[in-house]
């Protein structure tokens, strides 16, 4: 009599196999769920309205904000844990806000990657640039007094640049001009503001090094 054909020892393991994950998009994303879809059409009004401010003050630049806020919309909503007791709507807000806040930075130094080591300086010496935002975007959620504030701090450090370098920034991070607005403002060309720009980062990066330093050596730090 012949052998019955014995059963593959890997027969039950294979059985056993779980899915194969579901494909990536593009941008290497999973596809989003049903629920996903949802809560995106949902709060996609929500969205745009948070870029509005921004493209009403750069409006060259408006698809770039809400290009932003709508991919951080969809990224809020996979990456959205409703057992961590937290609203959508707050969840998304935070992540919108803050890419909206990359997307202006980007714009107001003109995409100058070569600054990057310079975004502590940026983060330390202008702290409050995105109440000044909200002053020239028209948004009313802050009070005008702290709206003050962050131009008064901002005006402190620009009396440390010689004229012409705190001109530029002025333009830049306090009336929300771009690149090649501010140098048409100034009468100069585009290269001459990047010369200026990367002038005036190095300087503050001195005098907020040596303010460190000296913190550092009286004990406050």
């Amino acid at each position: 009599m012949g052998r019955k054909p014995s059963r593959d020892r890997n027969s039950d393991a294979d059985d056993q196999t779980p899915p194969a994950e579901p494909e990536r998009t593009r941008e290497g994303r999973r596809p989003m769920s049903a629920e996903q879809q949802r809560l995106v059409i949902r709060y996609l009004p929500m969205a745009r309205a948070l870029a509005r401010p921004l493209k009403a003050t750069w409006p060259g630049d408006g698809n770039e904000f809400e290009s932003a806020a709508c991919m951080a919309l969809v990224e809020a909503a996979q990456s959205f844990d409703a057992s961590r007791n937290v609203k959508f709507a707050t969840f998304a807000r935070y992540r919108i806000m803050g890419a909206l806040r990359d997307a202006q930075r980007m714009v107001i130094t003109g995409g100058w990657k070569d600054d990057r080591k310079y975004a502590t300086i940026l983060t330390n010496c202008f702290p409050n640039v995105e109440e000044m935002g909200k002053v020239r975007g028209g948004e009313q959620h802050s009070p005008i007094g702290s709206d003050l504030e962050a131009i008064d701090a901002v005006e402190g450090w620009l009396r440390k640049l010689p004229p012409q370098h705190a001109s530029a920034f002025r333009h830049m991070y306090v009336h929300g001009k771009t690149q090649g607005q501010t140098a048409k403002l100034l009468g100069c060309s585009k290269s001459r503001i990047s010369y200026l720009h990367k002038e005036a980062l190095k300087m503050l990066n001195d005098v907020w090094q040596d303010t460190i330093d000296l913190e550092k050596k009286k004990g406050l730090t």
